[in-house]
């Protein structure tokens, strides 16, 4: 029996912009980020999902809405997942969290596996251990389906590190988790194949778009 899940990332939003990491805070899309929620759901039309998992967030709903205007099945939030929480890193900018604390930030990007926060934020480890549970009951008991997860950049690079067996220390390497990219992982006998990771086909020339 097999079963496909699509999972992608919200559309770029307005801190995204201005670089600020968002964590659990929430930023509008901008006018380009709902194009690409648009564009990627007019490249999904043709998909007949079973059901739409989304992060309760503003940014993850609004995406998966607007993808979801071309089917008929529910949209369900679930707090698994959600982005990293990341406490009072949230709504700074890199440049703000670069200075104030080199050594932590730099392992949050380049050494996943050693980041440990001290604002009672979450680690990667326990991002995984929150999204990993909620990614199997769903394929155990959506088995035959297929499935579309709208997320965050963080939880769908551990998502992907799950299904290409990938360790900690190399969560961030590329793909990238680029707004609106597109994963596909066809699971048959409990073996994952990863058919797309970081899909931007369907972008558009934005130039033409706004006219």
């Amino acid at each position: 029996m097999k079963t496909t899940l699509y999972i992608t990332r919200h559309g770029e939003t307005q801190w995204n912009i201005e670089r600020r990491l968002q964590g659990w805070q929430d930023s509008p899309l901008t006018a380009l980020g709902v194009c690409q929620a648009q564009w990627l759901g007019e490249a999904l039309r043709e998909v007949a999902f079973t059901a739409i998992y989304t992060s309760p967030s503003q940014r993850t709903r609004t995406t998966a809405e607007l993808i979801g205007a071309h089917h008929s099945c529910d949209i369900i939030p679930h707090d698994a997942l959600r982005e990293l929480y990341m406490g009072d890193w949230e709504g700074k900018t890199r440049e703000e969290l670069q200075q104030r604390e080199p050594e932590i930030f730099a392992a949050f990007w380049s050494r996943p596996h050693l980041y440990r926060p001290v604002n009672g934020s979450e680690s990667f480890y326990d991002l995984r251990e929150r999204v990993l549970p909620f990614l199997q009951s769903v394929l155990e008991e959506q088995k035959g389906e297929t499935l579309l997860l709208v997320t965050h950049a963080a939880t769908l690079k551990t998502i992907m590190a799950f299904f290409d067996e990938r360790p900690m220390e190399r969560l961030w390497e590329p793909p990238a988790a680029y707004p609106t990219g597109l994963c596909k992982v066809v699971i048959e006998e409990q073996k994952p194949l990863i058919e797309l990771y970081g899909d931007i086909s369907h972008y558009r020339e934005w130039a033409n778009v706004q006219g």
